[in-house]
């Protein structure tokens, strides 16, 4: 926890001059010998006809159809183009030139988790911290356009959680288990295994609710060590 929070204060230091470094490299650019974004031609030709695509009427969903019978290479990581691919590349400062630092954050004690900053710690905004891909009016544009389609659509209703959503961490990978339904009955299944990042195979709903009343049923006889 020590080493973790000296790091993190170094981290904020960074981000509050500027000068922090990306571990992930958005998809579009490549980092130069000085350590800096810089545009990777192919990718970044990618980028620029998406923002274009979609400014020009296309849907999300049709964008992310058409790249992907196109073959085009895919964002890091996924395992074929989808909407929220193209979401993240829509809405994703970096393309104009700019910075958020700060997006998520760790938790501070362990197990350490991700969780988005949706304001519970400050953020950092930096401009023109490398070179853009997009014009800054593209990437303003594409922004109200996307605000605007969200008023007018409306947004779906946040489905209802099952008992077990985001209860269950993978040992592996840490990643979330996510109720899946198939043709063996209902199964919890690693969000990265579909993927194939993940070799943890899904476990039935069943024997889910079987071993939470098993420990449950021992807490109650042992309750008072």
């Amino acid at each position: 926890i020590s080493i973790s929070q000296n790091m993190r204060r170094g981290a904020l230091m960074r981000m509050r001059n500027g000068t922090f470094r990306l571990s992930q490299i958005p998809y579009g650019y490549r980092i130069d010998t000085s350590g800096r974004l810089s545009p990777q031609p192919d990718e970044a030709y990618i980028v620029q006809k998406i923002f274009d695509d979609y400014l020009s009427g296309k849907g999300i969903a049709t964008i992310a159809r058409d790249l992907e019978a196109q073959q085009i290479p895919k964002l890091r990581g996924l395992s074929k183009w989808s909407k929220h691919g193209i979401i993240y590349i829509l809405t994703n400062e970096r393309y104009a030139g700019n910075e958020m630092f700060r997006k998520s954050y760790r938790t501070d004690h362990i197990p350490f988790k991700k969780v988005e900053n949706r304001g519970q710690k400050s953020r950092f905004f930096a401009e023109q911290t490398h070179p853009s891909i997009v014009p800054t009016e593209t990437f303003e544009r594409t922004q109200n356009l996307l605000k605007k389609k969200s008023l007018q659509f409306g947004k779906p209703q946040p489905t209802q959680p099952y008992s077990f959503t985001r209860k269950i961490r993978c040992g592996s990978c840490g990643a979330y288990y996510y109720r899946r339904v198939t043709t063996h009955g209902i199964q919890w299944v690693c969000r990265n295994h579909l993927q194939g990042h993940c070799s943890n195979k899904g476990i039935p709903e069943e024997s889910l609710k079987e071993t939470f009343l098993l420990f449950l049923h021992r807490l109650q006889e042992h309750q008072d060590t």
